[in-house]
């Protein structure tokens, strides 16, 4: 167990979605617990399929988030990407040619000012960061 305020910033990138709902929150609130200056998590907007690649349970989705549970808990929320395009039907995995799904990955990081300007199309992934306060 770490002690509290053990590391500046303490980051889960696409780990909550991994566990269990009540094992997700408690784990948040060990990270909130454990960082000094911010907490930052990405995870999939709503329910995204992903298999166990290679047999591999861990893989398996088992719980899903939407922004807004963590703007109750005081996060601020950045969307990301759009389902049409990276979901799991989304075009980049239904084009067989290299080079056109290489494009279509370039085209999505050539479109990330639209993502941040027009959070509101946005409905991939997400973001949240929360700044801790402490006495």
């Amino acid at each position: 167990k770490f002690k509290g305020n053990a590391f500046d910033i303490v980051l889960a990138s696409h780990v909550l979605e991994h566990l269990s709902k009540k094992d997700a929150l408690d784990l948040l609130k060990n990270m909130e617990k454990w960082a000094k200056m911010q907490v930052v998590v990405a995870t999939p907007i709503g329910e995204h399929y992903h298999p166990a690649e290679d047999g591999n349970i861990l893989q398996l989705h088992l719980s899903v988030f939407q922004p807004e549970d963590f703007e109750k808990m005081g996060y601020k929320i950045k969307k990301y990407g759009w389902k049409w395009l990276l979901g799991d039907h989304g075009v980049v995995h239904t084009v067989k040619n290299d080079i056109i799904k290489k494009m279509l990955y370039t085209l999505n990081i050539i479109v990330t000012p639209i993502y941040y300007s027009f959070q509101n199309l946005c409905d991939y992934t997400f973001v949240a960061y929360k700044n801790q306060k402490r006495n």
